[in-house]
């Protein structure tokens, strides 16, 4: 089985972005530098599994947030499709969506929609 590095990538830098952190902030959390971070977001470079807990410990996530689209199962579930919806958003349309996804939430109980 191959590695998915780009989505691996794609995830960190989904993650980094959420979190209002720079290449820079993000690689003094992780203890690597802002280079290598730059390479592994843009799947210029394989990340080490050591490394990919670093980077998940520096940005409180599981582990299993930014290897998801290289596990093999059955079916996807809503955080992937969730994921694959905000990934390329900007801080602004996400906080948009988000707060869209809370309202209609809130409107769905409220009439008691199931």
């Amino acid at each position: 089985m191959d590695i998915n590095y780009k989505a691996i990538g794609q995830r960190i830098r989904y993650y980094r972005t959420q979190k209002g952190l720079s290449q820079e902030d993000m690689a003094e959390l992780a203890d690597v530098s802002f280079v290598y971070i730059s390479q592994v977001e843009r799947a210029q470079k394989s990340a080490s599994l050591k490394t990919i807990i670093s980077i998940a410990n520096a940005l409180s996530i599981s582990v299993d947030s930014l290897l998801v689209d290289n596990l093999k199962r059955p079916n996807r579930n809503d955080n992937d499709e969730l994921f694959g919806i905000l990934y390329d958003c900007t801080k602004e349309e996400h906080d948009i969506l988000i707060n869209s996804l809370v309202s209609l939430k809130d409107i769905l109980r409220q009439y008691n929609i199931k």
